[in-house]
């Protein structure tokens, strides 16, 4: 089954994924859980979802955040939105602009869709950017990024996306550090758009290749140690960021 969350309120859209994961993870205890992006979206390993299923595990949820931004992605998930439907495992899509004819294909086979927009008298007021915590991730700018974590948790973000955001940027800027030494016809084969490549470039100046390495390493075990039960995750996320 697959769940739509779509709209220009991302604060909120964000809000109710991390509640739907909360909720989903409480009831599959022994779950695992898959993210895919506008940059990292693999039709194959979509495929292996919808089919998926491991013996020591519960059914499996699969974040897509983002992916109709990718024109390739969308054509394929669309064409796959049936199978979706019917798969075992647990499929939510937030995205934050989509046309009509597009909401139209996600309904037609969607267990719910919730739309997220912004209120007539919020409308011109700039909302949280959660891409701003990237940037003070690159920008190696320990204070910005607390006072920007901060900012997230108050517009709803919770403490597991914000995560995800930062190990993004960390992947992305490892990537990048990896493949500029390696030289240019390694950076044309990495699958990141242009943009997000950019900023991984010159973000990953900031850092030497062992910092990134270490850096990735720590999330790896924040995580696992966060899911077994061996430390909470929001003071882990903490600790993680006033260590840097």
């Amino acid at each position: 089954m697959y769940y739509l969350l779509h709209g220009k309120d991302t604060a909120n859209s964000r809000k109710k994924m991390s509640d739907t994961i909360a909720s989903f993870q409480k009831k599959n205890p022994h779950s695992n859980i898959f993210r895919m992006g506008t940059d990292d979206f693999s039709s194959s390993a979509f495929l292996e979802h919808i089919g998926g299923q491991s013996l020591f595990a519960d059914k499996f949820l699969i974040i897509l955040d983002g992916v109709c931004k990718n024109e390739e992605a969308k054509e394929f998930i669309f064409d796959n939105l049936k199978t979706t439907a019917s798969s075992h495992n647990v499929f939510i899509f937030i995205e934050e602009d989509l046309k009509k004819p597009e909401t139209t294909k996600f309904e037609k086979y969607a267990e719910k869709v919730f739309k997220f927009d912004i209120p007539e008298d919020k409308k011109g007021e700039k909302g949280f950017n959660i891409f701003s915590i990237c940037d003070a991730l690159g920008e190696k700018d320990k204070k910005k990024l607390w006072v920007v974590m901060n900012k997230a948790e108050r517009a709803g973000i919770s403490a597991e996306e914000i995560f995800w955001k930062l190990s993004w940027q960390i992947k992305n800027m490892l990537l990048a550090k990896v493949a500029i030494e390696k030289g240019d016809r390694a950076v044309e084969k990495l699958k990141i758009s242009p943009f997000v490549l950019s900023k991984a470039k010159r973000y990953a100046n900031n850092f030497t290749e062992s910092e990134l390495r270490g850096l990735f390493g720590k999330t790896v075990t924040l995580y696992h140690e966060s899911r077994r039960g061996f430390s909470d995750f929001d003071t882990a996320l903490e600790a993680f960021i006033l260590g840097l």
